[in-house]
Formats: C-alpha cells, sequence, structure tokens
C-alpha cells in the first residue's frame, strides 16, 4: 500500500480575468495543505492521490491527483495507517469513532491555525480519508 502523507507546500496565487487597482493586487503566495497516497516519486517531484479505487480489482484508478515540486514543498509528515494499527493503539487516538464533525470541532477546539492566526479549513479529499478513518 502506498504511503499517506501531509503534505505543506507554498503555490502561486493570482491571475485575475480582468484589470485590477495596485491596491487590490495579491501580493502575497498561498500556503496549501495536501493530503494523499504517495503514487510517484522523483528528485523533483512528488505525487499525491487522494482517492484510489479498485482495491479489489486488477486495475485501480486515480482521482485527484497532484504532482508537486519538490522546490515548493515546506514540509511531509507521514500519516498514520489506521488499518494497520492494534486495536489497543487506535484507542489511544482521540478522535477514533468520532464523526466528521467531532473531527473538525475536535481540531478546532485546540487551535490548529495557520501562519496569519487563521484556522485551517479541511478540504473535501482530507475529510474523505477522515470518514475512512472513523469508519
Amino acid at each position: 500500500m502506498n504511503e499517506l502523507k501531509f503534505v505543506v507546500w507554498e503555490d502561486a496565487f493570482g491571475c485575475p480575468a480582468g484589470w485590477e487597482l495596485m491596491e487590490e493586487i495579491e501580493k502575497q503566495t498561498s500556503v496549501v495543505h495536501s493530503v494523499g497516497f504517495v503514487i510517484a516519486e522523483t528528485e523533483q517531484t512528488l505525487t499525491l492521490a487522494p482517492h484510489i479505487g479498485g482495491q479489489n480489482r486488477e486495475n485501480q484508478q486515480y482521482a485527484g491527483v497532484i504532482t508537486l515540486p519538490k522546490r515548493q514543498i515546506i514540509s511531509i509528515s507521514s500519516l498514520v495507517n489506521i488499518h494497520a494499527m492494534s486495536e489497543s493503539a487506535l484507542e489511544a487516538i482521540p478522535f477514533v469513532d468520532m464523526t466528521r464533525d467531532e473531527i473538525v470541532a475536535y481540531f478546532s477546539r485546540y487551535g490548529f491555525k495557520d501562519k496569519n492566526g487563521h484556522h485551517i479549513e479541511f478540504c473535501d479529499d482530507f475529510l474523505a480519508l477522515v470518514d475512512l478513518a472513523s469508519k
């Protein structure tokens, strides 16, 4: 099975459709949080897939795949393979057996914020992984 990773990376930001005044122009990049299974890696890139279908078939399908230039990656963290954990280890995780909403509330309650003080928002791909882990 592919490793599950949480990747923080920096992306370009901007390029609106029309004209802008100087004071309207966004002058910062965007820090992005991505979660997925590592399906390919080179010296220059890391490819993540949040969805892998066909686990019970000869051929697998991938959705939501993103290839990140490593020079844009700020940090990479390994996530736990919840299916390989023992029952006692699972019981020690504070959000096992919680619903999706309870997990989001748990993270919010403990103040997970980005470098600008904004609460981290969870994308649908991350919540799909939360759903998998909370079953």
